[in-house]
């Protein structure tokens, strides 16, 4: 059981890593174009798609618990 919740983790951690990644080079593309409210939007995407992931992950590990 440890086993599976900690892969679980990790597989949920690269997951959030991938869009931090993703979303902050995005931010920095507008934040250079000038576009701060496309940078605000992202900023809120990311916290919104973190939330997302991270509850998902609790879910799973509540599944494997049960």
């Amino acid at each position: 059981q440890r086993g599976k919740l900690a892969e679980l983790s990790k597989v949920y951690e690269a997951k959030i890593a991938d869009r931090v990644v993703f979303l902050n080079g995005e931010m920095e593309k507008a934040e250079a174009a000038g576009e701060f409210e496309q940078v605000e939007q992202l900023n809120k995407q990311l916290a919104s798609e973190r939330k997302v992931l991270e509850e998902e992950l609790e879910q799973k590990k509540n599944g494997i618990r049960a």
